[in-house]
């Protein structure tokens, strides 16, 4: 349904009503489009008799792909184009645009049921009869087809009247792109399902009425551009690649195994963290799409073609050669003769390129059974040394100079707190330094796991017990939804100007936060006491991660404001604790081994991401919950919502790569296997080798962030303090955590009820750095407790801690 004049014009009056109608109407259309077309027929398909031997749902991507995915990405970006554009004082143009596409689409299935020689499948399995599922989806593309029709006129009528720079603003911008991804995409795959059957009336009938939509399309959209049609063309070229990379996953999911999909999580991660590196005038939101797809849609390339070698070598080369040119012509279009292929973006192309490498590399043994015994060790340990001693310069340079900006006393406001040079260095950096470190991760998981079968690993094949996981998340679900009200405090920073803004003290949250974990428990747990064995390892490890979750939960929610637990808050993160244990243990134990079998690489993957959630839900909604019933505001830099969530990605980084990765090479590797203990460390020694010297650094980084807080804020350096100021070397500053630690425990236990001013700031530093210590107290037991993780750290041992000497002295 079309808003309606009236309503437009009462979005442009009021800020606040904008924002809100903003997001309103796209989520209702694209809403409306899932529950009303794929949904109900997935419900049929899995609940509802159908005859066999015909075509199926999952025959039809137009369907799945088509209905689930791309048609309400569509409405959603159409609707969000048209809320920025002032309304037409007509509305009948629109009106009849609906009236037009409801008869299109009714003509569609007219054509389907009066055909001559049908193919049928199951929505019609006999000729000229639809049974229920047909008849709703026949109601449903009219219905859609109505909708679409109306979108699209509206939006090119408004796009026509409006100005020349806010045509230009609404092509070049990231829902254009969506508009065009998600036409073009199901437009294909409409076009490849009916081409099945173009030997029939309806085929044909089908492709006719897709070939004229898309050609009138275009002609509408060169006449309501006019004079902005050059403004579109990178639009359309990044929705074209990204909808070639729906199509492309479209035919490869259901028949890939998990190798696949973390090689597409690798190289969207390496291609996120090319095109994020800024240009003169920032990150192209453009590049943000198309540098990603590019990179996807080759790895797909090695995927469902079965290529040589040689294309296999090319690929990055390819990738990085066309980001280039992507680069090139944007720069020229937009920002002149300016200098873009700085060293920066050259280097970290070449980054990108031996990350995608890795992961196509990868994907084509798996494929051609390798079985070179030494060639694979040797590759593991080479490719991990070489990663983490090229890539962390690059990983440390985006995060180092976000911490200058955090560490420079000129950039803050006047009170201290973080200006917005601060916030936009942030968001430049994240997305590099999280594409980086994701992509290495998994690229080295993908050649990790192909490298496997040469050195012993045989793969598993038990089926995990899906219902406790499903059960807990679902569980915190819905428990947890009325708490969602505490997360959106958490997540609300201070105003720039006049005081901090203090959270509501309402305790309701920390109630249903404390449901939520023991309905997690329970549902984890049953599991667990069913089985009744033990694993010690795993058991350290689980109680290791769990006292990280707790210790980030707490500080961040309450010791870091100088506030006290109130006794819900302390039953709420009790429960949190006790589900995040079960949550752990169970990710280490029954979903790598159930039934003390190996479960697939794939099952124990969803798994441990099921874990993940469950943990990530319960955590983050306690902290929330727990600094909302505390009343007081946060004095960190950020909300604490962010600093939990940045806390939360460091645990899941360490949980996967010391918990869950050991526990899941163990029960892989035989205990027949030949020299096991040896294979089993070859296996995890690449990757602890690229893991280990990021690890330290970000330790290191960790202690930095006190020092230079410390420096900030004006804190003598006295104490605990004093110690970590003058640490110089890596071992020198792990010696500071015990006494940092206690200073923390002092502090909470016996805290300074009316300190105020400097010595405010003071017991704020105390136990900053006490939670700090903590976290990486956690962090290196969790890396020693296994010879190898010891092996993987030290080689990241540094002689002087670069992080704490190379900061300014204060005059």
């Amino acid at each position: 349904m079309i808003p309606s004049t009236k309503t437009w014009e009462l979005m442009d009056k009021t800020p606040a009503a904008r924002s809100a109608q903003r997001v309103l109407w796209p989520l209702l259309g694209a809403a409306a489009l899932l529950l009303g077309g794929y949904l109900p027929l997935l419900v049929f398909w899995r609940y509802s008799s159908h005859p066999a031997g015909v075509p199926g749902l999952f025959d039809y991507r137009s369907a799945t792909w088509g209905d689930g995915l791309l048609l309400p990405l569509l409405a959603l970006c159409l609707a969000l184009l048209i809320t920025d554009l002032r309304g037409m004082p007509k509305r009948w143009p629109t009106i009849l645009a609906l009236c037009i596409g409801a008869g299109s689409g009714g003509l569609v299935i007219f054509t389907w049921l009066r055909d001559p020689a049908p193919v049928v499948n199951w929505t019609m399995p006999r000729p000229h009869r639809l049974n229920l599922p047909g008849v709703w989806h026949a109601g449903f593309l009219v219905i859609a087809s109505a909708l679409l029709a109306g979108l699209w006129v509206e939006l090119l009528r408004r796009l026509r009247a409006t100005s020349k720079d806010q045509r230009r603003a609404s092509l070049r911008s990231a829902p254009a792109a969506g508009a065009v991804a998600g036409a073009t995409g199901y437009a294909w795959l409409a076009a490849v399902d009916s081409g099945r059957v173009a030997g029939t009336a309806a085929g044909r009938g089908s492709l006719v009425a897709l070939g004229m939509a898309a050609l009138l399309l275009v002609v509408c959209l060169l006449w309501a551009a006019r004079d902005a049609v050059r403004a579109g063309v990178g639009t359309a070229l990044a929705g074209l690649l990204v909808a070639v990379t729906v199509i492309m996953f479209a035919g490869i999911h259901g028949n890939a195994d998990a190798l696949v999909y973390w090689a597409l999580v690798a190289s969207f991660g390496a291609g996120v963290a090319l095109a994020s590196a800024s240009g003169p005038s920032g990150v192209s939101r453009h590049e943000m799409a198309m540098v990603p797809a590019l990179f996807v849609d080759l790895t797909l390339l090695v995927v469902v073609k079965n290529v040589e070698l040689l294309v296999v070598v090319l690929a990055p080369f390819a990738a990085v050669f066309c980001s280039t040119v992507i680069r090139l012509v944007r720069a020229k279009a937009q920002w002149g003769a300016r200098r873009v292929l700085t060293l920066e973006y050259l280097g970290g192309a070449g980054i990108s390129a031996s990350l995608l490498a890795a992961c196509v590399f990868g994907l084509w043994l798996s494929e051609h059974g390798n079985r070179a015994y030494i060639t694979g060790g040797f590759l593991l340990t080479i490719v991990g040394a070489v990663l983490g001693g090229v890539f962390l310069p690059y990983f440390k340079a985006d995060f180092e100079r976000l911490m200058q900006v955090e560490g420079n006393p000129a950039l803050r406001q006047p009170d201290g707190r973080p200006g917005p040079e601060q916030a936009k260095t942030a968001a430049e950096a994240w997305p590099r330094v999280a594409g980086y470190a994701i992509s290495a991760f998994a690229s080295m998981l993908v050649l990790t796991i192909a490298l496997g079968p040469s050195l012993g690993w045989k793969a598993g094949h038990a089926h995990l017990d899906w219902a406790p996981p499903w059960l807990a998340t679902l569980g915190a679900f819905v428990v947890l939804a009325p708490a969602m009200t505490a997360l959106r405090q958490a997540f609300t920073p201070h105003p720039r100007n006049g005081p901090r803004r203090s959270p509501t003290g309402t305790l309701g949250p920390a109630w249903w936060c404390f449901l939520a974990g023991v309905a997690a428990c329970l549902a984890i747990s049953s599991k667990l006491l069913a089985d009744r064995r033990l694993w010690p390892l795993a058991i350290v490890q689980a109680l290791l991660i769990t006292a990280f979750a707790v210790q980030s939960i707490l500080g961040n929610a309450t010791w870091l404001n100088l506030g006290r637990v109130r006794w819900p808050c302390r039953a709420a993160v009790s429960a949190a604790a006790l589900a995040v244990l079960a949550a752990v243990y169970w990710s280490l134990t029954d979903a790598v081994r159930p039934g003390n079998s190996p479960a697939s690489p794939g099952s124990a993957i969803v798994g441990w991401l099921l874990a993940a959630l469950v943990v990530v839900l319960v955590a983050l909604l306690t902290a929330a919950a727990v600094y909302v019933a505390g009343g007081r505001p946060y004095l960190t830099d950020y909300p604490p919502a962010n600093n939990v969530a940045q806390d939360l990605f460091h645990l899941l980084l360490l949980w996967f790569v010391l918990g869950w990765l050991p526990q899941f090479v163990l029960a892989n590797v035989p205990q027949a296997a030949p020299e096991r203990w040896s294979a089993i460390g070859t296996i995890l020694a690449g990757f602890l080798l690229l893991f280990g010297p990021a690890f330290l650094w970000i330790l290191e980084n960790n202690d930095t962030h006190v020092e230079r807080q410390r420096r900030i804020r004006n804190v003598p350096s006295t104490g605990a303090l004093a110690q970590l100021s003058h640490a110089s070397s890596s071992a020198a500053r792990i010696g500071t955590l015990p006494p940092r630690i206690g200073a923390l425990v002092q502090s909470v236990r016996h805290p300074n009820a009316h300190s105020t001013g400097s010595t405010e700031a003071e017991q704020f530093l105390i136990r900053l750095s006490g939670h700090t210590a903590t976290q990486n107290a956690l962090a290196l037991t969790l890396a020693t407790i296994s010879a190898i993780g010891v092996i993987g750290v030290s080689a990241g041992l540094a002689p002087s801690a670069t992080g704490l000497s190379t900061l300014p002295e204060i005059d």
